[in-house]
């Protein structure tokens, strides 16, 4: 129905940095934000959420805690939760396709909320700067107009995007906070950074390289019949993923091993055909990445977060 700040409807037309001034609660949460230290989250009832994955978690769930993810450069981190019953869905945004992961994200926290009686849909963003194509100020457009066309009311709580989030220096722009977490019993959302990014790091990552859509059940706490919450991993079912995966972990490993024989051997080199499974024929030993100049990872901008 309608995205709201202050019980007043969020005018979209506006820059970032006029829509927060325009509502204070937001200009000083936003402030706060920024001025916080960076804390480090250990493993310990954490779920690192990967860019394009999408968890949403319950209070009552006795694994999980805390949501968190970092890396966010032109991308955008999404916190969505239900005051009634706490339930909370934390993703990371891309651009790849907004119209579709918006609904995506409230379809994931309506499972929750179906039988609440009380409470409101809050929404937190967080991430981009104002790099040089305007990336990020697309996807804050495109993110707030998304929410806005949800039949449901949701109160903007938390906008720290694109200029509100920017630091220049030598002339160069990058963004102020990568990383955020939310402590989904006490909905406390904070500047993080994470250490452990399990489970099944290398798995979930050959899913963003592949260029899949935004995962919505990697990692899901659901609803029994009898109402006690239980945490269950979901894996990833295209067996290829799995596959390469499975072969990037393993050629990684190999070509460190190689890279010690090199320093050993005085130059000695792993050849292509080497490197197991699907990574074969395309992938170099020195960098496990094709000779494409696109997936160079030299090439990568962590300001963009995409291949230049």
């Amino acid at each position: 129905m309608r995205l709201l700040a202050e019980g007043r409807r969020v005018r979209l037309q506006q820059l970032a940095g006029d829509l927060v001034r325009a509502h204070p609660p937001l200009e000083e949460r936003a402030r706060l934000l920024r001025g916080q230290c960076v804390q480090q989250v250990g493993p310990q009832g954490f779920l690192y959420v990967q860019q394009t994955e999408l968890v949403v978690a319950s209070p009552k769930d006795g694994s999980i805690s805390i949501l968190g993810s970092d890396d966010a450069t032109t991308c955008h981190i999404v916190v969505l939760r239900h005051t009634g019953n706490g339930a909370t869905c934390l993703t990371r945004c891309d651009r790849t396709d907004t119209k579709a992961e918006v609904p995506l994200i409230m379809n994931s926290i309506k499972s929750f909320s179906d039988h609440a009686q009380c409470g409101r849909l809050e929404v937190h963003l967080v991430g981009g700067f104002s790099d040089d194509r305007q990336l990020s100020q697309k996807l804050t457009h495109q993110l707030l107009s998304e929410f806005d066309r949800q039949e449901d009311d949701i109160h903007l709580v938390t906008l720290r995007v694109t200029e509100l989030n920017d630091r220049e220096e030598n002339e160069n722009h990058f963004p102020i906070i990568y990383g955020i977490a939310v402590n989904i019993k006490t909905a406390e959302i904070y500047r993080a950074s994470f250490q452990d990014r399990g489970p099944e790091e290398q798995l979930r990552a050959a899913q963003t390289l592949a260029g899949g859509p935004m995962v919505g059940d990697t990692q899901e706490c659901h609803r029994s019949e009898d109402r006690q919450e239980h945490h269950q991993l979901t894996r990833i079912a295209d067996p290829m993923l799995a596959e390469m995966g499975k072969n990037l972990k393993e050629a990684m490993k190999m070509l460190e091993d190689s890279q010690r024989r090199t320093e050993e051997e005085n130059g000695k080199e792993l050849i292509s055909g080497d490197i197991p499974g699907p990574l074969q024929g395309r992938f170099q030993a020195q960098n496990c990445i094709s000779n494409n100049s696109e997936m160079d990872p030299t090439n990568y901008d962590r300001n963009d977060d995409t291949f230049q």
